[in-house]
């Protein structure tokens, strides 16, 4: 895609969204004819769809409120104090434990407000002109009920004045969690399905466009903070490295630019008893290692996108991809953290 300049850091700031919801899959944003449309009329016109982005902490014992808290930990480090934040919830993640789960420092900094509507388009509607950043913090049951995403984005659009600044908002979409069940049948590993998010950006002057670049949840604090004209983080691409594969998040903007470096990235996944690493090609899936079962966890390579159900093993087949997997990943002695301040 050819650079857009729409997207430069230097541009005037514009009032930034989140919405946040408790899962979200591909069939929740549309569906015509019994297909999922990736991204519905009227928003293609403005938006892209990031194909392949991944939770990066999938653990299924990890709650939607614990999830919610640590990604706006993540952000909130990532901002500057002078930006004004306003978290709206409401049938989703419990208000008072991601409340009770943020630092004090940013408790401060956030502008709480409760609502009762279930109808996600109603609940943007309690947006305060004050605030730059919002985050909306819902159910994917409340997108359906609000008429679907196309009716969402309208909503915001539509707030004028009060809201908008010298650009229409710019607005995320994206879940905590994938589909919250997947059939076990045939499924050695762990299940794309349920690491795998779509995220939809949406602005002006976007190309509609389908990104293939693999990128997780820890680039989003990357990408807000570069959204509201934060000072940029340095991404891995623009460091020094004798890795073949970069491990740090960046602003997923900077896929959107072609910046070098997405195509070799290594995304560090965990589950309740598994530790995965995503690359463009394949996926490299090993089940958490103890004493008892040293012998018998070597690691699975599957091919992607070809392979979407993890169901064929050819780590003997491409034998050299896999050690080379390895060995980087080997270099990240920290836990896979999910949103990295």
């Amino acid at each position: 895609m050819a650079e857009n300049t729409a997207l430069k850091s230097q541009d005037p700031p514009a009032h930034t969204w989140l919405l946040l919801l408790d899962h979200l899959e591909f069939a929740d944003l549309h569906t015509v004819d019994d297909r999922p449309q990736l991204i519905p009329d009227p928003v293609q016109a403005r938006a892209v769809c990031f194909e392949q982005y991944y939770l990066q902490d999938s653990r299924q014992s990890m709650a939607t409120a614990e999830m919610a808290s640590e990604l706006m930990k993540a952000i909130l480090a990532a901002l500057p104090a002078s930006v004004r934040c306003q978290i709206i919830s409401g049938d989703g993640p419990d208000q008072a434990q991601v409340m009770q789960r943020l630092r004090p420092e940013h408790q401060a900094r956030v502008l709480w407000t409760a609502v009762k509507s279930t109808d996600l388009s109603a609940a943007v509607t309690q947006a305060d002109a004050n605030c730059d950043f919002h985050v909306c913090l819902m159910s994917s049951q409340a997108l359906r009920e609000s008429g679907g995403l196309a009716d969402v984005v309208a909503t915001i659009d539509g707030l004028g004045s009060n809201v908008s600044r010298l650009h229409t908002p710019r607005i995320l979409i994206t879940g905590l969690q994938g589909r919250r069940s997947v059939e076990q049948s045939g499924q050695p590993a762990a299940d794309d399905a349920q690491m795998h998010l779509p995220l939809l950006y949406c602005a002006d002057s976007l190309q509609t466009d389908i990104v293939q670049g693999v990128c997780g949840s820890g680039d989003l604090p990357c990408t807000v903070a570069e959204l509201l004209n934060s000072e940029r983080p340095m991404n891995r691409s623009e460091q020094t490295s004798s890795q073949h594969y970069l491990q740090q998040p960046m602003s997923l903007l900077d896929i959107l630019r072609n910046v070098p470096g997405p195509a070799n990235r290594l995304l560090p996944i965990q589950g309740d008893d598994w530790q995965a690493w995503r690359t463009q090609t394949c996926l490299v899936w090993q089940p958490t290692q103890t004493e008892q079962d040293r012998v018998t966890t070597a690691p699975h390579l599957y091919l992607k996108p070809e392979d979407r159900w993890n169901r064929n093993d050819l780590s003997g087949t491409y034998a050299v991809t896999l050690d080379e997997i390895v060995r980087a990943a080997a270099h990240t002695e920290e836990r896979v953290d999910t949103f990295p301040e």
